[in-house]
């Protein structure tokens, strides 16, 4: 009997060591079917996140497709308004190129006539000194004429008297 008993025990052992390896292997699956549960929601919790995002991203980039258009309209508008900027600086930029040119000749032309009239004051102060001395010199002259008519009136008075004396003589020597 101790053979069957063997026997026995041996089955037992042999079928606890199947159970224990079948009983492993359903706790492995177990464990197993735990772990793809968990990574499965795992993925599909990323699989949603990623979702939302790629929504997120999407409507971000609608609006900044609009914002890009928009602004591709408002450069066009900056464009052309800086275009209008730029002839309106050209046509004051020419402007002011003539005002400047007429500035200068205006200041030369002062200039020119400022120097002509420093010229007329140095000829008028020369005339004047001229005319001062021309006006000394005539009445100098204007004395001397004086002088000499006082001389020729002198000198026909003394004249007159030297032919009444001729005279005189004359007749007394007769």
């Amino acid at each position: 009997m101790i053979s069957v008993i063997d026997a026995f025990l041996q089955l037992s052992n042999e079928a606890r060591d199947k159970l224990l390896a079948v009983v492993e292997e359903i706790s492995t699956l177990t464990n197993k079917s735990q772990l793809d549960a968990e990574k499965l929601n795992t993925l599909a919790r990323d699989l949603d996140r990623v979702s939302e995002e790629i929504k997120v991203l999407e409507e971000k980039k609608c609006r900044e497709e609009e914002n890009a258009q928009a602004f591709s309209a408002q450069e066009a508008d900056i464009v052309k308004e800086l275009e209008i900027a730029d002839k309106n600086l050209q046509d004051k930029l020419l402007l002011y190129s003539d005002v400047t040119g007429r500035y200068t000749e205006i200041s030369d032309e002062i200039e020119d006539l400022r120097n002509n009239m420093y010229r007329m004051s140095t000829e008028s102060s020369s005339k004047r000194s001229e005319a001062n001395s021309l006006e000394s010199y005539r009445e100098s002259l204007n004395e001397r004429k004086k002088q000499l008519e006082e001389d020729n009136k002198n000198i026909a008075d003394s004249k007159d008297e030297y032919r009444k004396l001729l005279t005189e003589a004359e007749a007394d020597l007769e």
